[in-house]
């Protein structure tokens, strides 16, 4: 639903049309419905004629044809408005707005990866970036090396003062290794 608000240029449009307030010379309008059907159309078309040259149409899918279509129409729909806000499209270009909307009917996989990617990039911005956090984490996780590190080399220094001390030579032997040991 929110998309719909987004597109403010062609749903006004419509919504205007239907009321009778908007007369039928608004190029950009019809440009765009009519690109986005024309695009969304071939698509199809190009699908379903390779199912009819191989004897393999299935009618079964005349209804995931239609929902193509519809998706067709409203990725036409969605990618001029995308360029418009961007400011790739130029305002009161009815050409481009109705090439953009064939493109984007024919190629709705294209348009959600756009808005994917879009909804992607706000959501980093709103979230912010984990680098920072990373960052700490990898800090904390440091310190605790580097306290352990600090408590074995503490604990094997103490063992080998122990060793010195030991007047047997086996038992100090086998201290010095528990401190070698306890450095690992």
């Amino acid at each position: 639903m929110t998309m719909l608000a987004a597109l403010p240029g062609f749903w006004s449009g419509l919504i205007e049309w239907l009321n009778g307030s908007t007369s039928l010379g608004d190029r950009t309008f019809w440009n765009t419905l009519f690109g986005a059907v024309l695009g969304a159309s071939f698509f199809l078309l190009l699908r379903n004629y390779k199912l009819l040259v191989t004897r393999t149409y299935d009618p079964r899918f005349d209804k995931a044809n239609i929902v193509r279509l519809t998706i067709g129409v409203v990725s036409g729909a969605i990618l001029p408005q995308l360029l418009t806000m961007t400011g790739n499209l130029e305002s009161g270009k009815e050409v481009q707005a109705g090439l953009y909307a064939i493109m984007g009917g024919f190629s709705a996989e294209a348009v959600e990866a756009i808005l994917q990617r879009l909804v992607e990039v706000m959501l980093a911005t709103v979230r912010g970036d984990n680098a920072a956090k990373t960052d700490a984490d990898m800090r904390e996780f440091k310190a605790k090396l580097t306290e352990e590190q600090s408590k074995r080399n503490t604990a094997a220094r103490d063992k080998l003062a122990s060793a010195k001390a030991e007047p047997d030579a086996d038992k100090r032997a086998r201290m010095i290794e528990d401190a070698l040991s306890a450095l690992k």
